[in-house]
């Protein structure tokens, strides 16, 4: 899991570059990156239609300190996909800077530029959509709708689980901390907080490996393998990691 998050930026998918001119002949600085509201920074950094979606967006800081930002995620309008899950596109956009050697570097002031805008698609568990809800970022190893199914599913059987059902899958438990849960997998399984869903990949052809924090992300997690026979989704193994790659 750890090449996993670590990669989570990369895997997004290339689909523009170059620079864009600024819409209306203004300039986006820096510093305007901090002030601006989303609907202008989206303006300046996407195409008209882009632009349009975005509803959120997140400016990524530097790699080394005092650094300027080196990328700005801006996040489409959540839309239902299936029933129980909705998705929304998400740009990437990573800033062009001068060397660090260059006297306008960190200058708030310095125009903003783009080098270029690369595209993703991120999913949750919800029946009302909206950018409020935790979104998944579904690695390419895994396409969307089958990643959305298999959502579904592990919500299907947490539900039928927490109402005393044992559904006609095996499920193990283990855990990286003092906590024990061999003995009561089911258990757990009726409370995973699958609307924490942060990560979701296909490791193999019969294996989907899914990571779900308890809080926040940066402590406990839930680790989820899923595996697949020529019968569907058939075995869940639950293990509660520490410390969270991400």
């Amino acid at each position: 899991m750890k090449r996993i998050f670590g990669a989570m930026i990369l895997v997004l998918a290339l689909v523009s570059g170059d620079v864009f001119a600024a819409p209306d002949g203004d300039s986006l600085t820096f510093e305007g990156l901090k002030t601006r509201p989303t609907a202008e920074i989206a303006a300046h950094l996407l195409t008209a239609d882009e632009a349009a979606e975005i509803a959120a967006h997140k400016t990524l800081p530097g790699v080394v300190a005092n650094a300027p930002p080196s990328s700005v995620q801006l996040f489409a309008r959540a839309e239902p996909a299936i029933e129980g899950i909705c998705r929304r596109t998400v740009y990437h956009v990573d800033l062009l800077h001068p060397k660090a050697s260059d006297p306008d570097w960190a200058d708030p002031k310095r125009v903003v530029r783009v080098d270029r805008v690369r595209k993703s698609g991120q999913i949750a568990l919800g029946k009302a959509c909206g950018n409020s809800l935790r979104f998944a970022w579904v690695q390419p190893s895994g396409n969307q709708e089958e990643a959305m199914r298999v959502l579904v599913w592990l919500d299907e059987m947490r539900a039928e689980t927490k109402i005393g059902k044992r559904p006609k899958i095996t499920v193990t438990c283990v855990t990286d901390t003092t906590m024990t849960c061999t003995d009561n997998a089911w258990t757990f399984l009726a409370h995973l907080p699958l609307e924490n869903t942060f990560i979701i990949e296909r490791s193999s052809e019969n294996l989907w490996v899914i990571c779900v924090p308890l809080t926040e992300p940066g402590g406990l997690y839930w680790e989820i393998r899923v595996s697949v026979d020529t019968e569907g989704l058939s075995s869940l193994a639950l293990r509660q990691r520490i410390p969270a790659p991400f």
